[in-house]
């Protein structure tokens, strides 16, 4: 990472089967699952009969490696995505409570999750966590557009959306929990008075810097959570949130 100069990676597809949480700080954004398949509709100009399609196997694409069509973007596309490609490109109905939990351990795995529905606390987890600030208003993009408005689910297909996605529904309430937890764990360990202000970037792991700030330069903060915030390799505020977190991914 630090020799190619990679600093921020992001991936719009499935996670890959094996983590590497000593390299990476992962960070994930979750909404409402019915209300992300009706947007994804809406951007991608999919009327709600041909999305409902795919919600039987005679629609089934095994091949389908874009991620905003076919059966996975309209059945449990979260618990899919975080099980990894064998399980993203499962039939349609394949999905069962023992997948679900595995995406719990995973999304548990993660040093942040952030809910679409609950921004701010979103933000006070970057923030607080890796030093990222907030964007002034003139510089904050939030959205793409919201595509064909004209495309609406009726309330009986959004029935059907909301009875085959009732794992993705239960994982999104985990979620929004987990969100809870790590923004409360988050405000914590790392007061106010601890935090670096003239920086938007972050500082990887081994000392090595990508921000006006070096490891070495956080010694308040260090102090305060035994260790450098940003650095994965040292004992410190990230590390304490993630014992928490995977107590409560263990608890579950």
């Amino acid at each position: 990472m630090t020799e190619h100069c990679i600093h921020f990676f992001a991936a719009e597809r499935w996670l890959d089967s094996e983590l590497c949480p000593d390299r990476f700080f992962y960070v994930t954004v979750l909404r409402d699952p019915i209300k992300r398949i009706e947007s994804n509709c809406r951007y991608e100009y999919i009327q709600p009969p041909d999305a409902l399609k795919w919600l039987t196997a005679e629609t089934y694409l095994p091949e389908e490696t874009r991620v905003y069509i076919g059966t996975a973007a309209v059945d449990n596309f979260y618990i899919r995505t975080l099980c990894g490609p064998d399980v993203f490109h499962l039939p349609y109905g394949s999905i069962t409570r023992a997948h679900l939990e595995t995406a719990k351990r995973r999304l548990a795995a993660f040093e942040a999750v952030l809910i679409l529905e609950e921004y701010e606390k979103g933000i006070v987890q970057l923030e607080r966590l890796v030093g990222w600030k907030k964007p002034a208003k003139k510089d904050a993009h939030r959205s793409f557009g919201s595509g064909d408005t004209s495309i609406k689910f009726s309330d009986d297909q959004r029935k059907i959306l909301v009875e085959r996605n009732q794992l993705d529904i239960e994982l999104y309430d985990f979620a929004k929990v987990k969100c809870d937890l790590v923004f409360n764990l988050s405000r914590k360990l790392i007061p106010d008075i601890f935090l670096m202000h003239d920086t938007g970037t972050i500082t990887s792991h081994h000392g090595c810097t990508v921000t006006a700030h070096s490891c070495q330069s956080r010694t308040q903060a260090n102090r305060f959570v035994g260790g450098c915030i940003c650095c994965k390799n040292h004992q410190g505020g990230t590390r304490e949130v993630q014992k928490s977190i995977l107590g409560m991914g263990a608890a579950s």
